[in-house]
């Protein structure tokens, strides 16, 4: 969590791919929670912010936290944060194409 104590809880996630993948498996886990990525934040500074209420008990933060977490673990097991993660031809502007290394290239290539 970041920032002082609130009723608005930003919790960083970092990476936009992984946070959007969570955000995607969160409402199927019974929770609500906004994306804020770039460029609303700096890249690489996605967070979910989160409203608490008086009304919220402690076992519904300890649920929204296990939901968190199980999201988390989940997206990062998946195929399609590993395809977030490899370098592309546009990224990688230090090598000549033919240096990159195979699994940035295209397919066909």
């Amino acid at each position: 969590m970041v920032g002082d104590p609130s009723a608005i809880v930003s919790v960083k996630v970092g990476d936009e791919g992984l946070a959007r993948l969570v955000s995607q498996r969160l409402p199927r886990l019974g929770a609500i929670a906004n994306l804020v990525e770039f460029p609303a934040v700096a890249k690489g500074s996605a967070r979910f912010r989160l409203q608490v209420m008086a009304k919220h008990s402690k076992d519904n933060i300890d649920r929204l936290l296990a939901a968190l977490l199980g999201a988390m673990e989940a997206a990062q097991q998946s195929p399609r944060y590993y395809r977030t993660l490899m370098p592309t031809e546009e990224t990688t502007t230090a090598f000549p194409s033919s240096q990159i290394p195979v699994r940035a290239r295209a397919v066909g290539e």
